[in-house]
């Protein structure tokens, strides 16, 4: 005759070990994530960026989850490459802490510091097999009957990030387009790789292609070589200014003359992030040229963007630009161009 009481106890204390070693097992193999109210998820811990963590739930959607609802995350299966607010570069896995809103961060050798999570700018995963790629693109595109005129706008950008070095490209294209006949007005390539000496300083090298017919430049080649620091790095705010040498090969769009230039560039950046809804974020870079071989030549490329987060990784943007040189290569051109351009956007990683 079965014993009920002690057959229910055996069953229970086997499901409790089950549950135990399953729990185990997945700790073991996935990164945990430990909500302030008490939810425990299984998954793949991916970045933390602009004051979001994102995390690939096991049978799950990709999460973007605020920080501030984040009380510590275990992932010690990779190593992480982590910016902080204070000006710190640290490369680690990642233990969790009993302290709320904290994690540790360090090795077993020189021991583990707790990381306040709202400290920290940027979390990327790094190690020697893989390295991170980021990207965006957005276009846009506008028509008048009566002008029977319609613009075409391309925006598009790819970063690979490495443990201390980080190559990046952005594009951008406007098409006019008249008729049965394509123009095109103003384009730009940038390609430039920076290697980061530590959390504050950075070495950058860059090569670069400009159009832009309203300035009568049919194609300005650059290659420059700067250093930039990194003054401002929080959850919601980032700032850089650069300064350095470039050397420019440029073609007239009205005639084959060609010129060669010297230049002292400053280059500053600003970027702000706001994730109350709406989710908005604003950027601006503004470039400010001092030619070294023609006198009194001064050449400014600014931009101001805005996105705005519809849904999940798509958003809705809005950018002015503005390219203004003192000494054009054409005499018959105008030495300042601007415009608003509109598109729809993706961001992909």
């Amino acid at each position: 005759m079965i014993n009920k009481p002690f057959y229910i106890l055996k069953v229970s204390l086997a499901c409790i070990c089950f549950l135990f070693s399953t729990m185990l097992l997945a700790q073991d193999k996935w990164d945990t994530l430990y909500f302030k109210n008490g939810q425990i998820v299984f998954g793949k811990l991916k970045k933390i960026d602009l004051g979001y963590l994102t995390f690939d739930g096991e049978d799950l959607s990709l999460m973007s989850i605020k920080i501030s609802k984040i009380k510590t995350v275990a992932a010690s299966k990779k190593i992480y490459r982590i910016e902080t607010t204070h000006h710190q570069n640290l490369f680690s896995t990642i233990k969790p802490s009993d302290q709320s809103g904290y994690i540790n961060v360090g090795d077993d050798k020189k021991g583990w510091n707790l990381l306040y999570l709202r400290d920290i700018s940027a979390l990327s995963y790094f190690n020697s097999e893989k390295n991170i790629w980021e990207g965006n693109i957005s276009s846009g595109y506008s028509y008048s009957k009566n002008s029977n005129i319609g613009r075409f706008n391309l925006d598009g950008g790819l970063r690979y990030l490495m443990k201390k070095a980080e190559f990046s490209s952005a594009v951008s294209s406007i098409i006019t387009q008249q008729n049965a006949t394509l123009r095109r007005d103003n384009e730009s390539v940038n390609l430039t790789s920076s290697y980061f000496f530590n959390a504050l300083w950075k070495g950058t090298f860059l090569v670069n292609y400009q159009r832009n017919l309203e300035l009568g430049l049919a194609r300005r080649y650059q290659e420059g070589i700067s250093l930039g620091i990194n003054f401002l790095s929080g959850v919601h705010t980032r700032a850089d200014i650069m300064t350095g040498l470039n050397i420019n090969q440029e073609k007239s769009s009205t005639d084959d003359s060609q010129l060669h230039t010297a230049e002292w560039p400053v280059m500053f950046s600003f970027h702000f992030f706001k994730f109350s809804h709406p989710e908005l974020s604003f950027g601006t870079t503004q470039n400010l040229y001092t030619s070294l071989t023609q006198s009194g030549r001064i050449r400014h490329d600014g931009e101001i963007k805005a996105d705005w987060k519809i849904i999940k990784d798509f958003t809705v943007n809005l950018k002015l630009y503005d390219n203004y040189d003192s000494k054009p290569n054409s005499t018959t051109a105008g030495n300042l161009d601007y415009g608003i351009v509109f598109g729809l956007g993706y961001k992909f990683d």
